[in-house]
């Protein structure tokens, strides 16, 4: 048993959210301890224990592949992209149900220039329009913002591995102290019942420890903070949290994929296909985005969409640099060296009969061009410093694949709960119940309509769709876990969701969520950048409260 008086803050998790908590903490001198499951390499053993009874696999991906138990965490698997939420998602929508946060766009909007600083993005810049950006215009000249807008941009990190950039700060600190290979098993309430005593902490060999803290941030990821919320009903029964029923309820991810292909007409040579530099070197890239007015005129969730490489495992797109690169990945030893278990996956599914001969002709075409190309791939993809975030291919025909990535609707018949079996540590395994909607689908139909009559109705060009059966398409494509969100919503009445708006678990006096689970609504972003921002916001609510004791 550790000494009572050791710590101000024990932080579960060493992702993104457990590692700029834990910071931000420290530099105000507060005595940080870091808990993490696993260690600095991977154990496969350990990470089993993340495993899920997972209802429809078609819908969700397998934990093995969506989280990373490690020093570290997800980060190891992150592709970087950085993308803010924006001011129409923290707004009550009467044509969204369940929608709206209860704090406002601008109060996590101040947090984001730091967040970018934290995951090396550059400068919290999201606009071609800006002023402060060096990337101008559309994703063509032609191309002027209306209801669609073209100007929106993606910053990339370098790809970021949170623990290997931030590892030399954290053990030189004489405020923090990491506890590898311990996972926390519950968190326990002794006198009270809204001030947690202690959490415990076992190990894959039997070791069992009880941690005391003044106070605790649950930072290990969206599911598995659930899944502790839930398991520890010893003295809350439903789960910590959870008066309002709601724990666990409301899972969202992304809906994603592509359905069509852009076909430019006007300005062919000159289309933003791939990543463009900003002024401090920063690889970014602009995407389709719908206005705010559209989104509310037209009753729309939000949506992005960008330019995208054809699917790699179809030898059709005639590209040997592409082909090269789909058997590259496709080979076990040499593709867990170059890219994460999802995207090989995806690769794969590309090619559903795994046949190479047209991918070798391609190669075979191509060759004289692949002697130049790869060096030069190789060295921005991989050696360089700021890497190429990924392969980008000019269409000579102007015509390009349609990657979209839209919100998913807050549904509470989506949800996690515990199942009846159990990890090797004792712990129930959570039961996955992920799932679309109708409206999800139906709302990546028309956004991609508006877009359409857009670069129609200005001479720009269309879209041409794959399939003519839209819906169906897009339910085959509906898949996420990577994003895991919405299952400790933020809500200002204890009834209405898990945590408060400041991110403090309801009922309770000294317990945080820094997680992307305390989401309300999903936006169209990538989660990554808002965790960061919540984890210094969350990093700064109880500064507040600590530091005047500690002056004193």
């Amino acid at each position: 048993m550790l000494d009572k008086s050791l710590f101000d803050v024990c932080v579960i998790g060493s992702g993104p959210a457990g590692i700029t908590a834990s910071l931000e903490l420290e530099s105000e001198g507060l005595k940080v301890l870091l808990v993490e499951s696993g260690s600095n390499s991977f154990n496969n053993n350990i990470q089993s224990n993340s495993d899920a009874v997972i209802t429809n696999t078609e819908n969700h991906a397998p934990m093995n592949e969506a989280t990373r138990v490690q020093l570290g965490g997800t980060s190891l698997i992150w592709g970087g992209r950085c993308v803010p939420l924006d001011s129409i998602d923290f707004q009550a929508r009467n044509f969204v149900e369940n929608s709206g946060w209860p704090i406002s766009f601008d109060e996590i909007n101040k947090y984001y220039p730091k967040a970018c600083k934290y995951s090396l993005c550059g400068e919290s810049v999201f606009s071609s329009l800006s002023s402060e950006s060096r990337i101008k215009g559309g994703i063509t000249p032609s191309m002027k913002d209306s209801n669609v807008l073209s100007s929106s941009l993606e910053r990339w990190s370098l790809p970021l591995n949170f623990w290997a950039k931030y590892r030399s700060k954290i053990e030189c600190s004489s405020n923090i102290e990491v506890l590898t290979n311990f996972t926390c098993t519950k968190i326990n309430f002794e006198n009270t019942n809204d001030h947690v005593s202690s959490i415990s902490v076992s190990n894959i060999k039997g070791i069992q420890k009880k941690i005391h803290s003044k106070f605790y941030v649950l930072a290990c990821g969206g599911l598995e903070t659930t899944r502790l919320l839930l398991d520890s009903n010893d003295v809350h029964e439903k789960g910590i949290g959870n008066k309002s029923g709601l724990l666990g309820k409301f899972y969202m991810g992304h809906i994603s994929g592509k359905i069509s292909s852009i076909k430019f007409t006007k300005d062919i040579d000159k289309v933003s296909y791939g990543f463009e530099k900003d002024n401090d070197g920063i690889y970014c890239k602009k995407r389709f985005t719908l206005s705010e007015s559209e989104q509310n005129k037209s009753k729309l969730l939000n949506f992005s969409a960008w330019i995208d490489h054809p699917l790699i495992g179809d030898h059709t797109h005639g590209s040997g640099f592409l082909s090269l690169s789909y058997i590259a990945l496709s080979t076990p030893i040499l593709g867990k060296f170059l890219a994460p278990d999802a995207i090989i996956r995806f690769a794969k599914e590309s090619n559903p009969d795994g046949s190479r001969v047209g991918h070798i002709k391609n190669i075979c075409f191509d060759f004289h061009k692949l002697l130049f190309k790869i060096p030069f791939f190789i060295w921005k993809r991989f050696i360089q410093k700021r890497k190429l975030p990924g392969v980008q291919i000019f269409s000579k025909i102007g015509s390009y694949p349609l990657h979209y990535h839209a919100e998913h609707s807050p549904n509470k018949k989506s949800m996690v709960s515990l199942s009846d079996e159990k990890d090797q540590l004792g712990r129930r395994r959570l039961l996955i119940d992920f799932n679309f909607l109708n409206v999800d689908i139906n709302n990546v139909i028309n956004n991609h309509q508006i877009i359409d009559n857009y670069l129609r109705e200005n001479n720009l060009g269309y879209l041409d769709y794959v399939k003519k059966n839209l819906n169906k398409e897009v339910f085959q494509q509906a898949r996420d876990g990577f994003h895991q969100m919405g299952t400790t919503r933020m809500s200002k009445e204890i009834k209405d969701g898990v945590v408060d708006t400041n991110c403090r678990v309801h009922g309770t006096k000294n317990l945080y969520v820094a997680s992307s689970s305390v989401f309300p609504t999903s936006g169209q972003a990538n989660p990554t950048l808002t965790i960061v921002a919540l984890s210094i916001r969350v990093a700064n609510k109880i500064k507040i409260i600590l530091k005047p004791k500690l002056d004193s």
